[in-house]
């Protein structure tokens, strides 16, 4: 089951506006189609709680799945909000906020990548050995000190263990000569709802020495999804995946076909015109329309042997990299 601290499933509660047995705007239909996407059946037994109503679904899914499974789905569940907000076709935000959102995505962020910890919920664990020298401070009888008129006040535990723990924090983390850094080049992953598929890639992006940048893990800042675009599009490289989350067909034509969700299609030809076709690869899934009338545009299959294509692409966009790192 999720370790889900009280204090954390608050803030999930607010921000999914689970109150009286809601969950955002979802139906049980739709939030049934919703959890399909992860190959989950919410409406089996083992996630009925109570009433059975949409939140009680969600706290019963808490309570059974693991903390990388909530993460994913709660990953999905906040771009599925920002999404709405960015359209305009969500109009009840009365318990939204910057700040609820991000908190909310630390929290999905860190069960997802396994490092979320019960005992500091979604805090940073460097502020942890602060907090304990405070409370062993805390917990030690004080002695009122003895003065002679010359000698200076002693100061009081819990500030002198306050100082000495944050000196030693940032002793730590900061050498006397520290070796500059050379700053990895980034790569931006644009991605639909197969989140097997993107963490997959970004692990594969992360172990050859390269940064993966995801919008979903970046803070939104108030701003809307195409700011958030433009902000951290900076990168030196984009993998697009084309994923059959979408359904179409040409008219007059009764057979469906998978298609990319169009925000996919929309970033893909953005990072064509801000980086170039050299430095953009498509990575797609079988039996996903393509975009045909782009000429020169790199298309990778997934069934294929994509990891080492993708290092060849790497080579010709001149990043810097380290391919000997996915055999050690």
């Amino acid at each position: 089951m999720a370790t889900l601290t009280k204090r954390d499933i608050r803030l999930l509660e607010k921000f999914l506006q689970m109150g009286g047995g809601h969950l955002l705007d979802f139906s049980h239909r739709t939030l049934a189609e919703y959890f399909e996407d992860y190959g989950i059946d919410i409406d089996e037994p083992q996630y009925q709680v109570g009433s059975g109503s949409k939140a009680n679904r969600m706290r019963g899914f808490w309570q059974v799945s693991s903390d990388m499974v909530v993460g994913r789905v709660l990953n999905g569940l906040i771009e599925y909000y920002d999404e709405k907000r960015a359209s305009g076709s969500y109009f009840d935000t009365t318990d939204y906020s910057d700040d609820l959102r991000d908190k909310c995505l630390v929290i999905a962020n860190q069960l997802s990548r396994g490092t979320y910890s019960a005992q500091l919920g979604g805090q940073s664990a460097q502020v942890a050995p602060i907090k304990q020298a405070i409370r062993n401070a805390m917990q030690t009888p004080s002695q009122t000190p003895i003065r002679t008129p010359t000698q200076q006040p002693t100061r009081a535990p819990v500030q002198q263990a306050f100082q000495q723990a944050v000196q030693a924090r940032f002793q730590q983390s900061t050498p006397m000569n520290p070796t500059p850094q050379t700053s990895k080049q980034k790569v931006f992953i644009v991605h639909g709802h197969d989140d097997h598929l993107r963490m997959e890639v970004e692990l594969f992006v992360r172990t050859v020495g390269l940064e993966p940048i995801v919008l979903m893990n970046q803070a939104s800042g108030g701003n809307t999804i195409i700011e958030k675009i433009e902000e951290y599009g900076n990168a030196d490289y984009a993998i697009v995946l084309y994923t059959p989350c979408d359904e179409g067909r040409k008219a007059g034509s009764q057979n469906l076909n998978g298609r990319a969700r169009q925000n996919v299609v929309f970033e893909h030809g953005y990072f064509i015109a801000r980086l170039g076709r050299d430095k953009v690869s498509a990575m797609v899934k079988p039996g996903v329309e393509i975009q045909n009338d782009i000429q020169g545009v790199v298309y990778i299959g997934v069934d294929t042997d994509w990891k080492t294509q993708l290092l060849r692409e790497f080579t010709k966009a001149k990043l810097t990299f380290n391919a000997n790192a996915l055999y050690a």
